[in-house]
């Protein structure tokens, strides 16, 4: 985690010429010493498998990491510096593989995604709606924000993002009185209720993702205990059988000095 977060301040410094300038080649030398350790931990990992290699290929993240790092040395993509930067900067990526909370947040997103297709849905059945409202109610007078559904529905979206909304409402309340109860009717449905239940929908997929990392890690737990109980048991009985014989040793020793 040290390594990423210095590979990560390295590639943020690299941005200002100064920096590079009075640096020389050292930041080009500490590319090098990172992805040399990059290497090194890849292959550990690997080795850790001992006979079954491929097994490290069953994980997500293994593949992950194995192609930003196998992918620096593509001849290809090495020349290309833009390239090159763009894989230096995903290995920062891997901290959300390290960071148990920050993990657990990316799998509650990705979980979040099948449900939020609904939401986004209904979002755009109301820029629809209200770009077509919009278009009948300020289209004429303000072509450029209002003149087609397709420039309405972007102005319905700026609206959405509350992004400098009130650039569209003075205009519009100039055309038309209607121009109040638009715009407060789409804030309301689409900013502060579709909004929330956005971050309901996301809030809802984190628990169950932390529920479900809790799972399987009884789960682990339960297997790693399946898997030494025989051994602990052996180890029970041996201690209980040297006990019971220290205590006869004991009884024979009392009983001779009686």
């Amino acid at each position: 985690m040290v390594v990423i977060v210095l590979n990560a301040i390295m590639l943020g410094v690299e941005t200002y010429p100064a920096a590079v300038e009075a640096a020389g080649n050292l930041f080009e030398v500490g590319d090098r010493v990172f992805l040399t350790i990059f290497v090194i931990e890849l292959a550990i990992r690997i080795a850790a498998y001992g006979r079954h290699p491929q097994r490290f290929f069953t994980k997500g993240w293994n593949i992950f990491d194995f192609t930003i790092v196998a992918a620096t040395f593509v001849p290809g993509i090495g020349a290309n510096v833009t390239a090159l930067r763009i894989l230096r900067v995903l290995r920062v990526v891997r901290l959300v593989e390290l960071i148990g909370d920050l993990r657990i947040i990316v799998r509650g997103v990705l979980r979040s995604l099948l449900p939020l297709a609904g939401v986004a849905s209904l979002v755009v059945i109301l820029l629809y709606i209200y770009a077509i409202i919009g278009n009948a109610l300020f289209g004429e007078a303000l072509p450029d924000d209002w003149g087609t559904v397709g420039s309405a529905m972007l102005s319905c979206f700026q609206v959405l993002t509350l992004d400098n909304w009130d650039d569209l409402f003075f205009p519009a309340q100039e055309v038309s009185a209607l121009a109040v109860p638009f715009f407060l009717s789409f804030i309301l449905m689409a900013t502060f209720v579709v909004m929330n239940v956005v971050i309901a929908v996301v809030v809802n997929s984190v628990e169950s993702a932390r529920q479900a990392q809790l799972e399987e890690n009884a789960a682990l737990v339960g297997r790693e205990i399946a898997e030494h109980a025989p051994a602990l048991a052996d180890r029970i009985l041996a201690m209980r059988m040297a006990l019971d014989e220290l205590e006869a040793q004991l009884h024979a020793e009392s009983r001779d000095e009686t």
